[in-house]
């Protein structure tokens, strides 16, 4: 999953005697300030030597590829508490393509190559791989089944290269175990993006050979790809203060409006109602713990998640505390809707707005799992029932 880490200074947190309306939040872009909405990788988990393409998309401050430095480390090494810790940073050299997003972002786009050597020399995947897993499970594990990393490393090249052509040695007594293998032998690598005279970025991808094993339809591997944004919805429900809203389910009375992404959204608000936005993704992935791996449970699907920004018009933004400024609360997902209690500002100063969304995905019981992302936009005006 996506990190973002925040260090305040020890001033801003000494608020506890009295109200304080906070001059900003998290949620918030601010014109003075780039903030990275999202890096978007094509595709969301690839094999060592495979290409990746990555969007990296920024609102707010305006920045321009001169005041952004990429580099890449592949070697990081966690410790017992779940710290992740990087051993070595190299420069990455990027070449920017055409694609672009929206008016409202900077949109940066290029492709690297995973380096054909990453698990190889992780040291997240220990020379005796077998360490990683408990010992109920490691007994298990047929003598014929190689224990050395190099030698599993050899095999999973030589098979997803075969492809299901050829059969590679040991093919036999490691097919029952390639889905643990797999699981086992997946390891992070950093992009780092610094910023110019702001702040440093960092994001995780997972290197794994899942997708390749995914074109052997015999061994039934898991593969994880990006969310999907196919459509928006507000739904306005017939009921003041509604904390949770499922249109499948739900017994009030509501209106549901699609939400353009290509023009803006003239919203009424009725401060006697409730409002939810809504997207439809269609792309929900199936995957498997590791004590599924080994034969002991089922497949299940990952949870989607939603995450919501918001920046305003400085002359609007400027009048209105942020206690008032309008709110998106994280999504619910009932099957492929994502539904997100929108709160509208309590102030009618505020007319116009650009929001956007990022869909990231989980599933806390697979190993090293990797996380897909996307990212949508609303452009969004308002006017006020009185």
């Amino acid at each position: 999953m996506k990190h973002v880490f925040l260090f305040l200074c020890a001033g801003c947190m000494m608020f506890a005697a009295g109200c304080v309306d906070f001059p900003t939040s998290y949620s918030v872009i601010e014109t003075d300030k780039p903030r990275l909405l999202d890096f978007i990788y094509e595709p969301a988990e690839a094999a060592p030597g495979d290409t990746v393409h990555v969007t990296a998309l920024f609102a707010g401050k305006a920045v321009s590829a001169a005041d952004l430095e990429w580099s890449m480390s592949r070697k990081i090494i966690m410790n017992e508490y779940g710290s992740r810790t990087a051993l070595d940073t190299v420069p990455l050299d990027v070449i920017y393509d055409d694609r672009t997003f929206t008016d409202s972002t900077n949109c940066f786009s290029f492709s690297f190559i995973i380096p054909p050597e990453t698990l190889k020399e992780s040291p997240a995947i220990p020379d005796r791989w077998t360490d990683l897993l408990p010992d109920y499970y490691r007994s298990a594990i047929p003598s014929a089944v190689p224990s050395s990393k190099s030698a599993i490393l050899a095999f999973l090249d030589e098979a997803s290269v075969l492809q299901g052509t050829q059969q590679p040695e040991n093919d036999a007594a490691m097919a029952p175990f390639i889905p643990m293998v797999l699981q086992l032998f997946s390891a992070p690598i950093y992009i780092f993006c610094d910023v110019k005279n702001s702040h440093l970025i960092r994001s995780t991808y997972i290197v794994r050979y899942n997708r390749r094993f995914a074109t052997m339809p015999e061994l039934d591997i898991p593969v994880n790809n990006n969310p999907s944004i196919d459509s928006m919805f507000l739904y306005t429900v017939d009921k003041g203060d509604l904390a949770l809203f499922d249109p499948h389910t739900d017994t009030h009375s509501f209106t549901r409006t699609v939400l353009r992404t290509d023009t803006v959204n003239t919203l009424t608000i009725d401060r006697d109602k409730s409002y939810f936005i809504g997207i439809y993704n269609s792309c929900i992935d199936s995957t498997m713990s590791i004590d599924a791996a080994m034969g002991e449970g089922s497949w299940l699907t990952e949870t989607v998640y939603s995450h919501w920004y918001v920046h305003y018009r400085d002359n609007e933004k400027k009048r209105v505390g942020q206690s008032k400024l309008m709110t998106v609360e994280d999504g619910v997902m009932y099957d492929h809707l994502v539904v997100s209690k929108f709160y509208p500002s309590l102030d009618d100063a505020i007319t116009e707005a650009v929001l956007w969304v990022e869909l990231d995905d989980g599933f806390l019981n697979e190993m090293n799992r990797p996380t897909g992302s996307t990212l949508g936009e609303l452009r969004l005006s308002f006017s006020y029932c009185k």
